[in-house]
């Protein structure tokens, strides 16, 4: 009995990958239009009142939830607060895309489906 060989052309494996990396990137840009909440229990200082937890909600409804990080309230309501930090929020982004993941590789397939029959059909109007 013989085995069958089965052969992936480079350009398959490339326009994968490519699929791929376009649907991640448009994907994180798309997650900074999602919103933060922060939960807190009301103190005699408001501005020192520990957060005890923070939500952030894409825009597809999905939640990444996380513990208050010892942030104050005053880290996160103000502009200028040390939670305003775009390298503090690029977790909460990141764990986003994976949290949204099932639309990420639907784009991946749909990006994959239209270099593929680019590239191997060619349509004509007459």
């Amino acid at each position: 009995m013989s085995k069958k060989e089965l052969t992936l052309n480079k350009s398959i494996v490339k326009n994968i990958l490519l699929s791929l990396l376009c649907s991640l990137i448009f994907f994180f840009i798309l997650e900074h239009f999602g919103s933060f909440t922060y939960q807190f229990f009301g103190g005699q200082q408001p501005y020192k009142t520990p957060v005890t937890g923070i939500t952030y909600e894409t825009l597809f409804g999905n939640k990444v939830q996380t513990d208050g990080q010892g942030y104050t309230l005053s880290d996160t309501s103000y502009k200028g607060g040390e939670f305003d930090s775009y390298l503090k929020r690029l977790p909460y982004y990141i764990k986003a895309i994976y949290a949204d993941i099932m639309y990420v590789a639907i784009l991946a397939i749909i990006i994959f489906s239209i270099l593929f029959i680019r590239r191997n059909y060619s349509i004509k109007i007459s």
